[in-house]
């Protein structure tokens, strides 16, 4: 694993789009590093990007998604209303679809007792057979509502703790991204960007395509959007965000992270 190019893999070269990677370069006194594209097709091939200029570049893009503490209390304060409506509206449904298959359940009983009862008073060996087939197949949906009956439902996390794991991410990527190590730096590049940014050595970054929570706020900061303009399937996904990145931080410590940017939908005509 190279420590000493974290950016490696994930930038992209803006000609050819290939990943760049890092190499060291021995001067007279000195070694040197360096990003690359290693395309040998493409017309930057070979053609070296300082390594101190690229990630300062890199870093500057970090550091204009800096969040204020307003912005960030009132995303946060916002989403968790829509998270407990959310919660809310779940276990009202799951009480309704509980009080549906206890109703179906006695229903199923009733019958059941209703055909043995058939079953007991006939001589036909053709009805007894149609009798038995049916009861078996009613004996199958009563025991399968009994196994839904004693399911307990899956406890819901909840988004203030979701929120707090991922929170100094949110804020300041560029600091969590800085005193990071590795797997931490990396995880950062995949939660910020929505697909990995090219760079060239002339220009600098092409365009940037963010992640949705700092979409959001980088609009809102910027007063083109306001927090109750944004449409619930983007809070929705939003929200997905935060859980999934709470997972994912817990899971890198010390790891190396897998995959690509975490791209989520940007829904709702942010």
């Amino acid at each position: 694993m190279r420590t000493e190019f974290p950016l490696r893999h994930f930038i992209s070269c803006h000609t050819c789009q290939r990943p760049l990677t890092g190499s060291w370069s021995r001067g007279r006194t000195a070694r040197y590093a360096y990003y690359h594209c290693y395309n040998k097709v493409c017309e930057q091939y070979g053609k070296a990007i300082p390594k101190k200029t690229i990630e300062g570049d890199f870093s500057c893009e970090l550091q204009g998604l800096q969040m204020d503490d307003q912005t960030l209390n009132a995303t946060c304060v916002m989403a968790q209303d829509i998270w407990k409506h959310k919660v809310q509206q779940e276990e009202r449904s799951a009480h309704q679809k509980a009080q549906q298959e206890s109703r179906r359940l006695q229903t199923v009983e009733e019958d059941l007792n209703g055909l043995a009862d058939k079953l007991g008073r006939t001589r036909s060996e053709i009805v007894i057979n149609r009798l038995e087939k049916r009861i078996e197949e009613l004996e199958n949906q009563r025991l399968v509502l009994e196994e839904a009956k004693t399911k307990a439902p899956a406890p819901h996390v909840e988004f203030g703790t979701a929120f707090q794991s991922v929170q100094k991410l949110l804020q300041n990527p560029y600091i969590t991204w800085k005193e990071g190590d590795l797997p931490l730096r990396r995880l950062v590049q995949r939660l910020v960007f929505a697909t990995p940014p090219s760079y060239d050595r002339n220009s600098g970054f092409g365009t940037i395509e963010l992640s949705l929570p700092y979409l959001i706020s980088r609009r809102v900061m910027a007063d083109e959007l306001r927090l109750v303009d944004i449409p619930l399937e983007s809070w929705n996904s939003y929200l997905e965000a935060v859980f999934k990145w709470a997972e994912l931080v817990e899971a890198t410590d010390g790891q190396e992270p897998q995959g690509s940017p975490i791209s989520l939908t940007q829904s709702g005509g942010l």
